[in-house]
């Protein structure tokens, strides 16, 4: 039989008793409670990606932005049909964003729905989560904004 080399991506979909193989208390990683449960002869399985799947890691400010960055600058597609299929991919400006005409959006800008971008505001390398605002002659670059919130990446 030949052997492949696999990685575990960090994404599980678990049973509520395998929360029993994992500590109560403190911080704790699913390696050593899938280690537990194999060894106990416990059901696990896996998903063994048979095309060239798009992994990225998106746990960081820095790595979710370079993740877009990569979709929009390789036209990366996913494999798969997507839900709406009426929804072009990759989408940059979603449909149900707003982007004022006077807006100067520079390089790579993505704005999810209800995002809105007012008049002669200027945006560069940034990512507009939903129903991210930028006022009127609002400047922002290489930023991460939320309803709520913005990560400046810039240092």
């Amino acid at each position: 039989m030949p052997s492949i080399s696999i990685g575990y991506t960090g994404i599980a979909i678990i049973e509520p008793s395998f929360l029993d193989w994992i500590p109560s208390q403190g911080p704790a990683s699913i390696i050593p409670a899938l280690q537990k449960a194999i060894h106990a002869k416990k059901k696990i399985s896996g998903f063994v990606a048979q095309h060239d799947y798009f992994w990225s890691d998106l746990g960081t400010p820095e790595s979710y932005f370079k993740t877009h960055r990569r979709i929009i600058e390789e036209q990366w597609k996913p494999p798969f049909k997507l839900a709406n299929k009426d929804l072009p991919w990759p989408t940059s400006i979603h449909p149900l964003a707003r982007v004022a005409s006077s807006a100067r959006l520079e390089e790579m800008v993505v704005a999810g729905p209800h995002a809105f971008i007012d008049h002669h505001a200027r945006v560069k390398n940034c990512i507009l989560l939903a129903r991210a605002n930028i006022s009127s002659h609002g400047e922002y670059e290489a930023t991460i904004l939320g309803e709520n919130f913005n990560c400046n990446l810039a240092s």
